[in-house]
């Protein structure tokens, strides 16, 4: 009986490794655009082939994921999808300029099929976008300044309306947009003795610059909510931002407005992690030492910051009055 007891421990083992290997596997095995080289303004197709390389079908509904710069599009379903086959899902997006990250993740958000390799079910692709021909050679005729805008947050932070107005620079430019350089139009400003709050001033430093249009805007709202999280030696710290803008296009011509819009925006994650390396010291050292043991001493030789630190002093000589002074 015992010579047998090897071969069913094998049959199990090999049962085991069966039963683990033998499931469905979702993957994502491409992404097709259509039209494959969109420009600005295009109707695009975005079509994901989902493929079970598995060995069990999937045998229940489940759904596929898109996202484009990490916003979800559309979250399609699937039916089943038994062992080697393939289907496709697809949505369909506006193209805009610049370059955009798509993503489609199989199996999400639910997570309904147990499969044999749970990290593998992404695929990432990358498209630059722009704009279009008649659009670029529109562009190229035309030269845009850019004025600061109007800080009008009460946020406290210093340079809002300059750093939103540099950003709005650098995309205009990416986009293949003639901009005069802020500092060209604040240099001919302050020359003219013109007053940077009024449209009608700014327009005329436009034009004196060669400029056909000129953006103004304002910051209404900037939010930034910030917390952390303590889990003794290791520290996290979050932030979100929230942020809405105003901004109007003008003629530099004739200082008539020719369009306004108006936009909002958060943005949340981790702004850093911290380890306390005097946290981490000082959970090693033994506590409670005394600290009357001789001479100026401290319970343990590190501590950790808002940490109580314990000191001691025993005088050799005869009982007296003494002072100790301590720096740090």
């Amino acid at each position: 009986m015992k010579r047998w007891i090897p071969v069913v421990a094998a049959f199990v083992l090999l049962f085991s490794v069966f039963i683990a290997t033998a499931q469905p596997d979702l993957v994502v095995t491409a992404i097709d655009l259509t039209p494959p080289s969109p420009v600005a303004g295009d109707e695009v197709t975005i079509t994901a082939t989902v493929e079970n390389v598995g060995t069990d079908p999937a045998g229940r509904q489940f759904s596929v994921r898109i996202l484009i710069d990490d916003f979800p599009v559309t979250t399609p379903s699937i039916p089943r999808l038994g062992p080697g086959e393939a289907r496709t899902v697809s949505a369909t997006w506006t193209a805009e300029v610049g370059m955009h990250t798509i993503t489609v993740v199989a199996d999400q958000p639910f997570d309904r099929i147990q499969e044999g390799n749970e990290r593998n079910n992404t695929f990432v692709a990358t498209v630059s976008v722009p704009v279009s021909p008649d659009a670029a050679a529109l562009l190229s005729s035309i030269k845009v300044a850019v004025a600061r805008f109007d800080d009008r947050s009460s946020s406290g932070f210093v340079n809002v309306g300059a750093g939103v107005a540099d950003e709005l620079i650098d995309r205009l430019v990416n986009s293949g947009v003639r901009v005069l350089e802020r500092s060209e139009l604040e240099a001919v400003m302050q020359e003219r003795g013109l007053n940077p709050a009024l449209t009608s001033d700014l327009a005329t430093a436009s034009r004196l610059l060669g400029a056909d249009l000129l953006i103004v805007g304002a910051v209404t709202k900037v939010n930034v909510s910030q917390a952390s999280l303590s889990l003794g030696f290791f520290k996290v710290s979050n932030a979100s931002v929230e942020v809405s803008m105003t901004a109007r296009l003008v003629n530099a011509y004739t200082s008539e407005i020719m369009d306004s819009v108006t936009a909002s925006g958060s943005e949340q994650g981790t702004t850093g992690f911290s380890v306390d390396l005097g946290r981490i010291l000082s959970l090693t050292q033994p506590q409670g030492g005394d600290v009357c043991a001789g001479g100026l001493r401290t319970d343990k030789p590190y501590y950790s910051p808002n940490e109580t630190v314990r000191i001691g002093y025993k005088n050799p000589g005869p009982p007296k009055w003494f002072g100790i002074e301590i720096y740090r």
